[in-house]
């Protein structure tokens, strides 16, 4: 089954509620099993930890990707869904050696660190969105 993410970015307002900033390529490499691993846990060969635990729909999410996501839900499309803020993303130590789930690594799994296995792709990628003023992004696997 081939997998795709959809990554929407949201901003908070002045009266601190989050508006969409609309679907993004940014962070969506939808090409790389390990890339769905890390933020979803989802096509997990390698058994990564994911960055974070799986969240549900953030209760104060925007109604532009609170619809797209009720859409895709409604037939049963989503494999997994979350959100991560953009100081999260940020924040993670790209050098530190990658955890792994229950057994340890999958089999032919060359890379050691996070920036190894990814290179700059998400640091950059989430540099990108904080410039545009994005505060996180919530994502699904469909």
């Amino acid at each position: 089954m081939a997998y795709v993410m959809a990554v929407h970015a949201e901003k908070r307002d002045q009266q601190g509620r989050y508006c969409s900033l609309g679907e993004t390529e940014l962070l969506s490499d939808t090409g790389t099993p390990s890339w769905f691993a890390f933020f979803a846990g989802v096509r997990n060969e390698h058994n990564l930890e994911p960055i974070a635990p799986m969240r549900e729909l953030p209760d104060d999410v925007s109604e532009q990707v609170r619809l797209a996501y009720e859409g895709l839900a409604e037939c049963g499309d989503i494999v997994a869904m979350s959100w991560l803020s953009i100081d999260e993303l940020l924040g993670f130590d790209y050098d530190a050696p990658l955890r792994f789930q229950g057994s340890g690594p999958g089999p032919r799994l060359k890379a050691d660190t996070y920036r190894a296995l990814f290179g700059d792709q998400i640091f950059d990628e989430a540099n990108q969105l904080k410039a545009l003023g994005a505060d996180r992004i919530v994502y699904w696997i469909h």
